[in-house]
């Protein structure tokens, strides 16, 4: 994978096993460019990220969701 993601839910300040894709947890990121079009790379200035949080990490016991991005190629 070009740009691989790195996914790990912490808990209580406790960092858990790294993610799979088929795990309940899993974010789904997209990358988009400036126009708005799917990208395969990095976005160029004016593209974004598109992330989907999973329900299973918004339940009512949850008080708080942070999410950490880490950009290595920038």
């Amino acid at each position: 994978m070009r740009n691989p993601r790195l996914l790990n839910v912490w808990k209580d300040g406790k960092e858990g096993p790294q993610l799979e894709k088929d795990s309940p947890y899993w974010i789904g990121i997209q990358i988009f460019d400036a126009k708005g079009k799917p990208s395969d790379g990095l976005p160029e200035q004016g593209g974004y990220f598109e992330m989907v949080v999973p329900k299973a990490l918004l339940t009512e016991e949850a008080k708080q969701l942070t999410l950490g991005w880490i950009d290595f190629y920038r």
